[in-house]
């Protein structure tokens, strides 16, 4: 349909734009996926928990109780399972390629049973999947920001549920500690 207008060079000219631009997105998404994948390998060397909060507002927080103040959502399960999926999708598409290497042209009954198999494989790689997902959220994801501080004297200032004066004051005080020392050294 899209070559009657433009003819088969002007087509031909589109999907190669197409193909072009789906190709630079699919790179982009690999290469985040890598960066998650190493920056998960680093968390789980140091023993860090993480947590990521959205600065936008992307969805309204969830309300325990009644007049409660809003739960923060962690933002580490969404990051984890797009970090998945790319990889998911790879083998996904490792069945059908090997099918097409086996039966290139199949017939009858043959194209039932390879869609049985499909649905089963891909039933498989997603359980597969969510496991894999359920084993990265446990040791990476913290259950509360705090988590993530060190329980040095900073990161005790910074998390203590004291006066901004008072948090600024220690902090101060930890910061001349510091530059004494580097003085010192």
């Amino acid at each position: 349909m899209l070559g009657a207008p433009f003819g088969p060079v002007g087509f031909q000219a589109i999907l190669f734009r197409c193909i072009s631009a789906w190709a630079v997105v699919y790179i982009g998404y690999l290469l985040i996926t890598a960066v998650i994948v190493v920056a998960t390998y680093c968390a789980r060397q140091s023993q860090t928990r993480v947590w990521l909060t959205s600065p936008f507002p992307l969805w309204r927080p969830r309300m325990h109780a009644q007049g409660a103040q809003p739960k923060s959502e962690n933002l580490v399960d969404l990051v984890l399972g797009a970090a998945l999926l790319p990889l998911f999708l790879a083998c996904f598409l490792l069945f059908p390629l090997i099918g097409e290497l086996i039966e290139p042209q199949p017939k009858g009954s043959i194209v039932l049973v390879i869609v049985c198999l499909v649905v089963v494989w891909g039933t498989f790689l997603g359980f597969l999947q969510w496991k894999i997902f359920l084993a990265l959220k446990k040791r990476l994801a913290a259950a509360s920001p705090f988590e993530c501080w060190d329980c040095d004297a900073l990161g005790n200032a910074m998390i203590a549920k004291i006066s901004s004066a008072r948090r600024v004051r220690l902090l101060v005080a930890q910061f001349a500690t510091y530059r004494v020392a580097a003085k010192q050294s």
